[in-house]
């Protein structure tokens, strides 16, 4: 390059570019809730090896490899229409077939009150990669 002055200058450089692979979202499969019907209790959501035993229900699912799975509720309306709720549960899950125990309490604070609901799960990898949501509809009832 020369200016009006006649005074020269040059330069050049030398960039590397890598490519960093990138691993595949986890894979969250086979949502299930069992039973439908889940009685409003004590117990709070725990990651567990067999299916709990009622009063309190199950949330299971399967993941394609060990990630956090974060847990979505939301109030279905008269119409159907869902109304989220603030509070989400969030539990490390591994790879393959998981149990989450759940009673229809949220936290120390928070419990769902009887009635309607759809639950959302996706599942988010050390990298920051989401699943595909899946969602299932359940009705928490007033225990006995």
């Amino acid at each position: 390059v020369t200016d009006g002055a006649g005074h020269q200058a040059s330069a050049t450089a030398t960039l590397e570019v890598t490519a960093v692979p990138t691993s595949p979202a986890p894979v969250l499969s086979r949502l299930t809730i069992s039973p439908k019907r889940i009685a409003i209790g004590r117990l709070l959501p725990k990651l567990v090896a067999k299916p709990a035993r009622r009063p309190a229900g199950t949330i299971g699912f399967t993941l394609s490899k060990p990630a956090s799975v974060e847990l979505r509720f939301a109030k279905l309306a008269k119409g159907g229409k869902p109304r989220p709720l603030r509070t989400r549960v969030r539990v490390r899950a591994k790879r393959g077939r998981n149990r989450v125990r759940f009673a229809g309490r949220l936290s120390r604070k928070v419990r769902l009150n009887p009635g309607a609901y759809r639950l959302t799960a996706v599942a988010i990898d050390a990298a920051g990669a989401r699943s595909t949501p899946l969602r299932r509809r359940f009705t928490a009832v007033k225990p006995r």
